[in-house]
């Protein structure tokens, strides 16, 4: 019986203390496995030197003010020239362009559609034929005497093309006959840079008893 309890006790010690060394083993291979993974994990830190940079504050240097007196002008050297040394001496030359100048006349160009007035030709027209003017019946019955003022246009051949009323007295009563009249009339034609134009040109027509 002492020998059956005293290998029981020996079994159990021996349990016992394998258990401690499993459980031991354990939690070293615990706290290794620790060490492992937060090596892993975290890296070390790395250490950064620090370099202190010197701050060097630069002082504004005041601008020098501009003088209000006035400048003076630097001196030019003297050159002792001897008398016997003879200078070049410079001629004004004008330009080829500007020696003569050359004024044109510009002129009109002429067309024959072109009409202008009598104060602006070389040569205005003049009458060669002039017919006499009918009197009306009625104003001259009347006794009533009168004019007539008319722009005609003269054409390049001395014939009158248009007649236009600018003014009569008394109104409206020798307009038709002075009209008739001047239509009739004939021209030497006016001319233009010795060209013949159409010109107008101012007539007047009286009206007077005899």
């Amino acid at each position: 019986m002492r020998r059956w309890l005293a290998g029981r006790g020996l079994a159990l010690v021996a349990t016992i203390g394998v258990n401690l060394l499993l459980i031991a083993g354990m939690a070293r291979l615990n706290s290794y496995a620790k060490t492992r993974r937060a090596a892993v994990e975290k890296p070390p830190p790395v250490a950064i030197p620090l370099v202190k940079r010197k701050i060097t504050e630069q002082r504004a240097r005041p601008r020098p003010r501009p003088s209000t007196g006035p400048r003076r002008r630097p001196a030019l050297p003297t050159l002792n020239i001897p008398s016997s040394v003879q200078l070049p001496q410079w001629e004004e030359v004008q330009p080829a362009g500007e020696a003569e100048q050359r004024v044109e006349v510009l002129r009109p160009r002429l067309s024959a559609r072109r009409v202008l007035d009598a104060d602006a030709v070389d040569e205005p027209p003049r009458v060669l034929v002039s017919a006499p003017p009918r009197y009306p019946a009625q104003a001259e019955a009347q006794g009533i005497e009168g004019e007539v003022v008319a722009r005609i246009l003269v054409d390049a051949e001395g014939s009158v093309r248009q007649v236009t009323i600018l003014s009569s007295r008394p109104e409206e009563v020798f307009d038709r006959a002075a009209v008739e009249a001047l239509q009739k009339w004939r021209f030497t034609p006016a001319k233009l840079q010795g060209r013949a134009v159409r010109v107008w040109a101012r007539k007047r027509v009286v009206f007077k008893l005899n």
